[in-house]
């Protein structure tokens, strides 16, 4: 037993300074060179971090041209790869019921305009024939008053009867009522005939809208680009026939491009959303 018992203390007290040299190091610590040692001055400022990602290239501005019209498409203008601008046509379409349409606007115009041509020569015709009515109105009119004056003084001399009178009397009001009228009837002409131009004058700008539309239908059957760029894609041949809305080629503006990266989630952490960025690009040679 007290083998045992000295067996014990022994190995506690090798325990025992085994610890205390391990606290002696880790409070002493242990002794560097200077030689090895590089000094400098901690300062702040930024700090860049290098990740590397695939990534591509994707244009920021792109439109997808579509056709206006349906038709057959005669000739390509265009091919992926090609440079256009605003007013590059595309493709040549070829639909005759588009050139119908618009022969059959032009003539619908025409001819109401020369509709509203007959209509108002025919009005005026009739517009100078009431007012020359109403001028010989006027006329008897103005004789009918003179009479009266003149009748007025031989009644007084008894020249002439009270009778003759009273009828030369009724005579003059008479044309009086007859002008009157007359300058209604005008007056209300007039206003008819402002309407009728007014209704003559609004088919014509209906027929001339469908003129227009008609006319853009057909220009239409050379879809133009409507920006400059590069065709990306070009969806239809050839020969095909093209329906009206239907895709025509995709153009983008190449001198305007956004760098889509595809980031591991371990990098991602590294960065924030509205940190400062640099990006480098290393495009790979082609072989």
């Amino acid at each position: 037993m007290r083998t045992w018992l000295i067996v014990v203390l022994v190995i506690e007290f090798v325990l025992l300074a085994a610890y205390s040299i391990t606290l002696w190091d880790i409070t002493s610590g242990r002794s560097v060179s200077a030689k090895n040692l590089q000094l400098g001055t901690v300062r702040q400022g930024t700090f860049p971090i290098l990740i590397r990602s695939p990534g591509t290239l994707e244009p920021r501005i792109e439109r997808w041209v579509t056709s206006n019209v349906g038709g057959t498409v005669q000739r390509l203008f265009v091919h992926p790869g090609s440079r256009v601008n605003v007013n590059s046509p595309l493709l040549s379409l070829s639909n005759p019921k588009v050139l119908v349409q618009a022969r059959k606007a032009q003539y619908v115009l025409t001819r109401t305009i020369a509709q509203q041509k007959v209509q108002k020569a025919t009005m005026d015709d009739q517009l100078y024939a009431l007012e020359g009515q109403l001028a010989t109105y006027k006329t008897q009119a103005d004789s009918a008053e003179m009479r009266l004056k003149a009748d007025l003084s031989l009644l007084r001399e008894s020249v002439i009867s009270r009778l003759q009178y009273e009828t030369d009397q009724l005579t003059a009001r008479n044309s009086a009522e007859l002008v009157a009228s007359m300058k209604r009837r005008i007056l209300a002409f007039r206003r008819s005939y402002r309407a009728q131009l007014q209704g003559e004058q609004s088919m014509i700008a209906s027929a001339r809208t469908a003129l227009l539309a008609a006319r853009a239908d057909v220009a239409a059957l050379q879809p133009k680009a409507g920006m400059s760029g590069e065709v990306q894609t070009v969806s239809v041949q050839a020969g095909a026939r093209l329906k009206s809305g239907g895709a025509i080629a995709r153009i983008a503006n190449i001198h305007t491009l956004n760098v889509i990266l595809s980031v591991s989630p371990e990098d991602a952490g590294e960065i924030a959303r509205g940190q400062e960025a640099e990006v480098r690009l290393s495009i790979p040679e082609v072989p």
